[in-house]
């Protein structure tokens, strides 16, 4: 019981993700207040999918001031499988806002096979919201490298260097393909950890391109995820962190806070499997 309600009170403690502005334009502000005719009218704008992220945060705003969004629930879940990827990265965030709405839940899981990184990072963290493991291997991948593979098949075309820093949609490669090119993108804002193949080199779908560093915002997310769900399968992981003097001294002091949490709560109840 006593561990019941730490877990249920540090899951309504947890801030929303700060992964959610992933914004690929840039100089968009979304801070202007819109009428509830205006969020309708927004949300429903299929062809402006800027206009639809700016509903979306108005609505997560309202959701934490305590007020009703209930007329748009329908909405956020439709919207949760928009073919514009920052719109469902939006749409995993703010439903995360209401952990009492069973929809949501049903959604975020769904969101867990998203083929965009960044919607399947963000519908993990807010499934903790829900006191829900499900994305648990989701927030261990976050505190890793990020593997960068091929689409398609080609002849590589490398357009960085190992320890460059790239944003979330920097072009990192071209795959030349029978004078058919096809740009491979950066999935988060981060730096390149290794250069895996030699310039010009032919490639089969799925090899290995390069390797990125963890987004230091995305470890710290995770992190403080884990203090809820983490268990045993985590504690290497996270100590590596905080001893690991490539990230900042935030992060490494969040590691060892986690590591203590999850400490804390496994001596409360007996060892389970992790999932």
């Amino acid at each position: 019981m006593k561990r019941t309600l730490y877990f249920l009170l540090a899951v309504v403690a947890v801030v929303a993700c700060v992964i959610i502005p992933y914004i690929t334009w840039q100089d968009t502000w979304f801070g202007r207040p819109l009428t509830d005719a205006e969020l309708t009218e927004y949300l429903q704008d299929l062809e402006n999918s800027r206009n639809i992220q700016h509903a979306l945060t108005q609505i997560a705003e309202r959701m934490d001031r305590g007020e009703s969004a209930d007329p748009w629930y329908e909405d956020l879940i439709q919207l949760s499988e928009h073919p514009v990827a920052p719109v469902r990265v939006t749409a995993a965030w703010v439903m995360g806002q209401d952990p009492a709405f069973k929809s949501f839940h049903q959604a975020l899981t769904g969101l867990l096979q998203d083929n965009e990184l960044l919607v399947r990072r963000n519908a993990a963290l807010s499934l903790v919201r829900f006191a829900d493991t499900g994305g648990l291997s989701e927030l261990r991948d976050m505190l890793l490298p990020h593997t960068v593979r091929a689409p398609v098949e080609g002849t590589v075309d490398y357009l960085v260097s190992e320890g460059e820093e790239v944003l979330s949609g920097n072009l990192l490669v071209r795959l030349n393909r029978q004078e058919e090119i096809h740009e491979v993108r950066s999935p988060l804002s981060s730096s390149v950890q290794s250069i895996l193949l030699r310039q010009g080199a032919e490639v089969k779908t799925g090899a290995d391109l390069l390797r990125l560093s963890p987004d230091a915002n995305h470890v710290w997310e995770s992190l403080r995820a884990l203090a809820l769900v983490g268990g045993t399968g985590e504690l290497d992981l996270i100590l590596s962190i905080a001893e690991d003097p490539a990230f900042n001294a935030e992060v490494r002091s969040q590691a060892i806070l986690t590591r203590e949490a999850i400490e804390k709560r496994l001596e409360e109840e007996p060892l389970t499997p992790d999932p």
